[in-house]
């Protein structure tokens, strides 16, 4: 071989290898990471929470107590740190003791600003001897809720640069007035003025309710509470995916249904103190708290798309 064809080899490898790595204080593209929230691990948690020893996760049962541990087991695995020296926040309600789970991951260098991702891990459990697996409600938002802890916690792991930090939990106690994320913002010692975004996912697996004929979608409540230059990372955030979802703001294009249903939901326990919070959403179903919400309801490649949204959406916030 030639020296000067040599040359032109080596000239090459080099800048494969230069354009493979970012340059110093370059951030790393986020796509890449994407591809790890994947429909085979939305199906295995989403089984996990459904399955008859959760006994429908109602608060307080043992039911609830096999999933909490699975979830801060999860969060540990994950690389995410501890909230204030332990994933659990214990807290009595109705009679009953109630846990949230919560992880952090932490800006690279310190920061007091958060963003906060939520979704209610607790359902209906057994009532007069039927069981509520409750898929859609919310197994498909605690699934969505693990492989996005999952992402970031990878992301940490390869030292990605967030700007602010991430703080994960899993609401306990939803279907008792939401008293798992009031207690949640009554006690979290932080400013509300810290807090860029809080973003919470319930009900975000089925296709059965679009807002119009296309089944490949997702609502989002809550836009008009974010700085502008922030809500406009949805969409670019759904350019990123690359999954064509269809985003609707207007939840069927109803004013009145809109703030009635943005109410409902634990990010509202935020947006009461002022905190920007949106809600992503399928809607709700003819299978909503009922027998029939079952883990055969859910649309796993639509519920990726979703959870992929959610992942750059993020990623937008914390870049």
């Amino acid at each position: 071989m030639s020296s000067s064809r040599l040359f032109s080899i080596l000239t090459c490898i080099l800048s494969c290898l230069l354009h493979s790595f970012p340059l110093s204080g370059q951030a790393p593209a986020p796509r890449p990471y994407d591809q790890l929230i994947q429909p085979r691990e939305h199906k295995r948690y989403v089984e996990y929470l459904t399955h008859p020893l959760a006994e429908g996760r109602a608060t307080g049962t043992q039911g609830s107590e096999l999933v909490r541990r699975m979830i801060a087991r999860k969060f540990e695995e994950f690389g995410l740190q501890k909230y204030r020296d332990s994933y659990t926040q214990s807290f009595k309600t109705d009679s009953v003791v109630a846990r949230n789970i919560v992880g952090v991951i932490p800006a690279k260098y310190p920061s007091e600003e958060y963003v906060i991702v939520g979704a209610h891990y607790d359902h209906l459990g057994i009532l007069d001897n039927k069981f509520y697996p409750g898929a859609d409600n919310n197994a498909s938002g605690v699934a969505s809720l693990l492989n996005l802890a999952r992402t970031f916690g990878q992301m940490r792991i390869n030292r990605y640069p967030f700007s602010r930090n991430i703080i994960f939990v899993a609401f306990d106690a939803n279907e008792l007035d939401m008293k798992g994320s009031e207690y949640f913002v009554e006690n979290m010692n932080l400013n509300p003025r810290q807090i860029v975004c809080m973003i919470n996912i319930d009900q975000i697996g089925c296709t059965f309710s679009p807002p119009g004929k296309d089944t490949n979608y997702v609502m989002v409540l809550g836009k008009e509470k974010l700085r502008k230059i922030d809500s406009s990372k949805i969409d670019r955030a759904n350019t990123k995916t690359g999954t064509g979802l269809v985003i609707d703001y207007t939840f069927y294009n109803s004013p009145d249904f809109y703030k009635i249903f943005y109410r409902l939901s634990d990010h509202y326990s935020f947006a009461k103190k002022g905190i920007p919070a949106v809600l992503f959403t399928s809607g709700i179903t003819d299978r909503t708290y009922k027998v029939t919400d079952l883990e055969a309801s859910i649309c796993y490649p639509v519920l990726t798309a979703r959870t992929r949204l959610i992942y750059h959406f993020i990623c937008e916030l914390v870049r």
